[in-house]
């Protein structure tokens, strides 16, 4: 239970997965947060963009 990219899925490969599939949105749902539940969703958002999601 941790931010998008901060744990040990292998992102690269779901967001691949998405692509070829034609996902259109994407929902970033954390059941558990270690900080405020806003700044869990700052820094999944971070990550995504990282990744090359705008």
């Amino acid at each position: 239970m941790t931010e998008v990219g901060e744990g040990n899925l292998n992102w690269e490969a779901i967001l691949k997965a998405c692509e070829e599939a034609g996902t259109q949105w994407y929902l970033v749902e954390q059941d558990v947060c270690q900080r405020h539940p806003l700044e869990s969703l700052r820094i999944s958002l971070e990550n995504l963009k990282r990744m090359g999601l705008s």
